[in-house]
């Protein structure tokens, strides 16, 4: 699936402990990530760590083995808070991977950025992602709350502080919401 990225001389592959994580070549980007041969793709805010050896991606390794994870932002910050100003413009590269990968399997589509994206959504969503989005919708999903769909889907790194792993469901993410985003 990769050769087209790789052949960028941007990217590098990097095999870790847990994973495979397609990076910049500073690793200060992380492009892709997969554990397994992926059941479903995650769709998150931002990477919190390159090689996938974070509390966000153990809590999805307990959920279910095989996976994959983009971010809406590619730059590698294990917090939020760490983020600059330049890391909300949208990147480019970042949406061809996310496209590429999207458009390069069936899977279903896991939306969790969560609230981290409230009052950022016109920079981090843009209409070529909403739209993209859209041409998958019957694909996405999102953790089930036990109420119909909400604004924002819960990001795992909330979930597993409320939801035991082995409760954790998942249920249809309807795409009228990220295209109602201010």
């Amino acid at each position: 699936m990769w050769p087209h990225i790789l052949g960028n001389s941007g990217f590098k592959k990097v095999v870790t402990k847990y994973g495979t994580a397609i990076t910049s070549k500073k690793g200060t980007k992380r492009y892709y990530y997969w554990e397994g041969d992926p059941d479903y793709i995650l769709i998150l805010f931002n990477a919190s760590t390159a090689d996938g050896d974070d509390e966000t991606v153990r809590y999805l390794r307990e959920f279910h083995p095989n996976f994959s994870i983009v971010n809406l932002i590619p730059t590698v910050a294990g917090k939020p808070e760490k983020l600059t100003e330049k890391d909300y413009l949208f990147d480019q590269i970042n949406f061809q991977v996310i496209e590429g990968v999207l458009n390069e399997t069936n899977i279903p589509v896991w939306i969790g950025w969560g609230e981290l994206i409230k009052k950022k959504t016109r920079i981090l969503l843009p209409k070529e992602f909403r739209e993209l989005l859209t041409q998958h919708k019957e694909r996405l999903v999102q953790i089930e709350r036990g109420k119909p769909g909400k604004w924002f889907p819960m990001h795992p790194a909330f979930a597993k502080i409320n939801i035991p792993v082995q409760e954790l469901k998942l249920a249809r993410f309807d795409v009228k919401y990220v295209l109602n985003y201010d």
